[in-house]
Parts: C-alpha cells; sequence; structure tokens
C-alpha cells in the first residue's frame, strides 16, 4: 500500500510525512484525555521521544567518530535496529 502524503511503498518504513508515533500519540491524549494522568502520559511520551533523539545522535556520532571499531559497529546495528541505518 502506497502513502498518499510521502509515496512511500512499504508501511513499515519510517515515514517523514507524519509525526513520530510517540508523538502523535501524545497530541491524541492531550486532545482527548479526560483525566490527569492522560496529560501525565503525553508529557513521559514527549520526554522518553526526546531521550530517544538524543541517543540517537549520540550513536550516529559515536558511528562517525570511530567508523572501524567495536563501538562503531555497536552504534551502527542500535540504528540499523532502530530503522535509521540500512
Amino acid at each position: 500500500m502506497k502513502c498518499n502524503r510521502c509515496g512511500k511503498e512499504n508501511p513499515a518504513e519510517i515515514h517523514t510525512c507524519t509525526p513520530p508515533l510517540a508523538i502523535a500519540l501524545a497530541d491524541e491524549l492531550d486532545r482527548f484525555g479526560t483525566v490527569i494522568e492522560h496529560h501525565t502520559c503525553a508529557a513521559e511520551l514527549r520526554r522518553l521521544h526526546a531521550e530517544n533523539e538524543a541517543l540517537r545522535t549520540a550513536l550516529q556520532d559515536i558511528s562517525a567518530y570511530y567508523p572501524n571499531s567495536w563501538a562503531s559497529d555497536t552504534a551502527r546495528a542500535a540504528l540499523t535496529r532502530a530503522g535509521e541505518v540500512k
């Protein structure tokens, strides 16, 4: 099935046309949340997303700075699992 916004064929690919799932869920919790716990969960999703982005950036830096090392191989493997590297 092809995305009608970005044109990607594979639904498993990360889409740049939509916000990350954690942010989208946080927005929905904020929009339709009926109790304070919903808003607390939304804030935690945003915090975790920001932490994951920082970790992803650190892994990319490690992979670039130490291209032929165990650290680079480990960082590259983690980025592959996250869908950043093919």
